[in-house]
């Protein structure tokens, strides 16, 4: 079984992922309502992780967009977001190249 990557809020953690999406999957967390909810599982050499399916989706598209490769270095930062509808914050994953990475 892979060891299952944990992000904390601000701080980097290095992965290589090794596909450049993460992969649509049925969550297994609501018994109650099976089929009802999705999540996105993303692989890498260090473990793997699970991301909402807003938060996975997001993902997706800013490693699509930057032109991320499967096994490139990469580090996603877990940052907490404002919500101007609401008390509590989002949050949001963010991807960065090791050379690129500001604080």
């Amino acid at each position: 079984m892979w060891p299952k990557i944990e992000f904390e809020v601000d701080e980097p953690t290095l992965v290589h992922l090794r596909f450049t999406a993460g992969k649509l999957i049925v969550s297994r967390w609501y018994d109650r309502w099976p089929g009802d909810t999705v999540q996105y599982m993303f692989c890498a050499d260090e473990g793997m992780f699970y991301l909402t399916d807003t938060a996975g989706a997001l993902l997706n598209a800013r490693l699509k967009s930057r032109g991320y490769v499967a096994g490139s270095p990469i580090i996603i930062t877990k940052r907490r977001v404002a919500n101007p509808n609401s008390d509590r914050p989002i949050t949001e994953y963010v991807p960065f190249r090791v050379g690129e990475f500001e604080e």
